[in-house]
């Protein structure tokens, strides 16, 4: 199992290093689609940034329930200024938490890329069950590429944060192949970095 807690004060500085200011990007990208009076599900959300951004966004009326496995992450995260928006910290992995209620929406950013397939399998279908029909998950996720630069930064990134926090991957996961089953469509795709990094807004259909 992952622990991030070593690096948990450094993950934002050591990000803007190496991406700059593109992962925080996708992920406004995605926070656009997000309205009041809604239900928000973030798993993974680490040291609480997308909190900060969410609540520039929307300031208030957001019910969030944000899961992540780190102590620490978790304890920073509490000390971000959310708005008057209502957030439930929950410090665990997914796949043991029982989550409240369907959500409408659930935000996964840079999440999948941690996990074997298997566990991505599970950890998706758990998510997708607390998703309501007609509610959007957004995604965003680094992506396999013909690019040399972009396959040497994957293989040091992996081994970095699988010797320092013991992730179980050594290679992307195929998510595609679960949200392009016909439970899910998608609404909006948008690239960085030549296709390296993708944020996309996938609608759960309402299947009869």
């Amino acid at each position: 199992m992952s622990n991030y807690d070593i690096i948990a004060p450094y993950y934002d500085r050591l990000s803007r290093i190496i991406f700059g200011k593109k992962l925080k990007v996708a992920q406004l990208f995605l926070i656009e689609q997000i309205k009041p009076c809604n239900s928000i599900l973030i798993v993974g959300g680490g040291d609480g940034g997308v909190l900060e951004a969410i609540a520039s966004h929307c300031n208030q009326g957001l019910f969030i329930t944000y899961v992540d496995s780190s102590e620490k992450m978790i304890a920073l995260a509490k000390a971000i200024d959310a708005g008057k928006n209502e957030v439930n910290f929950i410090t665990s992995k997914v796949e043991d938490v029982l989550l409240p209620q369907n959500y409408d929406y659930v935000f996964t950013a840079f999440l999948f890329d941690n996990f074997s397939q298997g566990t991505c399998n599970r950890i998706f279908y758990k998510i997708a069950e607390n998703l309501r029909s007609g509610g959007l998950w957004l995604y965003a996720d680094f992506v396999n590429t013909n690019n040399w630069g972009h396959q040497l930064l994957l293989k040091s990134m992996f081994l970095f944060f699988r010797l320092l926090c013991g992730v179980e991957s050594n290679k992307l996961p195929g998510m595609e192949s679960l949200f392009n089953k016909d439970e899910f469509s998608c609404n909006d795709t948008k690239c960085w970095m030549d296709g390296f990094i993708k944020a996309q807004v996938f609608e759960k259909k309402d299947i009869l």
